[in-house]
């Protein structure tokens, strides 16, 4: 009884551990305005690989779920956005996705800043 309990309360601690590595995330667009392209990437890489969104675009204050593949092990990556009005490119680095659950991102056009705040 034990024996069968210590296994069950192992096999419930390495699934939980397996989620929180898991990088999915929600996408919040705080930066006031649409983004027509979003690019994941993991960190430092030179290839951006293909617009996750696709035709869809991201209005001011909606979310999007990103979701990876289950076998992936990579948690830090990068994120770039690319604005539908102006065409403009904004970059976040260095983002621990696996410790993210919510990412809102926000950006000043007028001084380049970005913020990105994470829950």
């Amino acid at each position: 009884m034990y024996l069968k309990l210590s296994l069950f309360c192992a096999a419930a601690l390495f699934s939980t551990q397996a989620l929180a590595s898991d990088a999915d995330f929600t996408l919040a667009n705080a930066t006031g305005y649409p983004i027509a392209e979003l690019y994941v990437s993991p960190a430092h890489k030179d290839s951006w690989g293909p617009d996750i969104l696709g035709k869809h675009t991201i209005g001011n204050a909606e979310a999007w779920k990103i979701t990876f593949p289950k076998s992936s092990d990579v948690c830090v990556y990068d994120v770039r956005i690319v604005f539908e009005d102006d065409n403009s490119k904004v970059t976040w680095a260095d983002l621990d996705l696996c410790e993210i659950n919510k990412l809102t991102l926000t950006y000043n056009r007028g001084s380049g800043v970005t913020t990105a705040t994470k829950e």
